[in-house]
């Protein structure tokens, strides 16, 4: 196991994929998955709320964005971790969020490309070996 993010207020969200990036001005619009893991006894769905969502992403791309949510719904699964060198598991629940696409408007320099990027906010767990390079793009807060 890495480093344990976030805490069960507040989860850090890391960059997962490493194609494109929120400083590649050659991007016209981005494509955005996003992920939230905590442990099960501490992470309900109903905790991650939309409005919480576009806090984040108004951190990231900025209030000059448009943004569409593909859909409404939250769903969320369990999801065994287990750690092969120590033995080590525990379950945590994983929340998916409807991926949102921004647009870019009113920025100065906005490309023509349309940009992926998958983000996983991590609350309270420990991230998964190979993330310590990855700088957060913020802090999600939950509901309590």
């Amino acid at each position: 196991f890495g480093k344990r993010l976030g805490s069960d207020k507040s989860c850090v969200c890391l960059q997962q994929s490493v194609s494109d990036s929120l400083s590649d001005f050659s991007c016209a619009t981005y494509d955005v998955t996003l992920r939230v893991v905590g442990r099960q006894s501490r992470l309900h769905a109903s905790q991650v709320r939309q409005d919480r969502v576009m806090d984040l992403l108004r951190q990231q791309f900025g209030n000059y964005s448009k943004y569409t949510f593909a859909h409404s719904e939250v769903s969320a699964s369990s999801m065994h971790v287990g750690h092969w060198d120590s033995g080590r598991e525990y379950l945590t629940t994983l929340v998916a969020l409807p991926d949102v696409r921004i647009q870019a408007i009113g920025r100065g320099r906005v490309g023509k490309k349309d940009c992926r990027l998958a983000e996983v906010c991590y609350c309270d767990v420990e991230r998964c070996e190979g993330t310590e390079d990855r700088h957060s793009l913020g802090n999600l807060v939950l509901e309590s």
